[in-house]
């Protein structure tokens, strides 16, 4: 009896290295917040646990995963549509010139206006295009990171 056990329990062990190194399991939190240089930052990783498999905007992906309570975000219209207000508590003070720049790990949205960032061997860019519009896939990183103008 010992002897299966130990066999049963090798074996769910070989099967979650496998799945891991597939990337079959998501070890990877959904968000995650930190700085970057001077800047706090919070970074959104595009997972298939909240991805619909159709194409989505990052808009949609936020909504999805903030319904299951990974992540807090306020917008506010403006002219060119919703903008970021604040992103999991934490609110850009307009007062003090604060807003909350988006960034993107693909490079085909690329706004080239701006600083490059890395993340954990990941570029991330100045996005072309507004959270309505930005398209996302799974394996995306997206970095909100608060700016001063």
């Amino acid at each position: 009896m010992k002897r299966k056990l130990t066999a049963l329990f090798a074996a769910i062990v070989v099967a979650l290295v496998f799945a891991v190194s597939c990337g079959k399991l998501n070890v990877k939190p959904v968000v995650e917040e930190g700085t970057n240089g001077d800047h706090v930052a919070v970074y959104l990783f595009v997972t298939d646990e909240y991805y619909s498999g159709e194409e989505m905007k990052l808009s949609e992906y936020m909504a999805a995963v903030k319904k299951a309570g990974k992540f807090e975000y306020g917008t506010t219209e403006g002219p060119y549509g919703a903008y970021l207000s604040s992103v999991n508590g934490r609110d850009a003070d307009t007062s003090k010139n604060e807003f909350w720049s988006l960034y993107t790990s693909n490079s085909e949205y690329n706004g080239e206006f701006g600083d490059n960032y890395e993340y954990n061997g990941t570029t991330l860019y100045p996005a072309s295009l507004g959270m309505d519009s930005l398209p996302v896939k799974t394996g995306e990183t997206i970095m909100f990171i608060l700016m001063t103008y």
